[in-house]
């Protein structure tokens, strides 16, 4: 590889790291709210249902992103 293209596949991985962290602390903070939203005893069984639902899709789309 040239010196250009080891620079523009530094750059390119740099950018996918910052990314990922960030996407991970996006989704770590939706998973804590979350998680507050379920265990308040007042939660009715509609919101429990659309808060489980959507913890379930995080969990589910960050299990997949690991095998992919």
């Amino acid at each position: 590889m040239t010196k250009m293209e080891n620079n523009i596949n530094h750059l390119v991985d740099n950018l996918s790291a910052k990314e990922d962290r960030t996407n991970q602390e996006i989704c770590d903070h939706q998973l804590e709210k979350l998680h507050t939203l379920l265990c308040y005893r007042t939660t009715c069984r509609r919101n429990f249902r659309f808060y489980a639902d959507r913890l379930r899709r995080l969990i589910v789309k960050a299990v997949l992103d690991q095998l992919l």
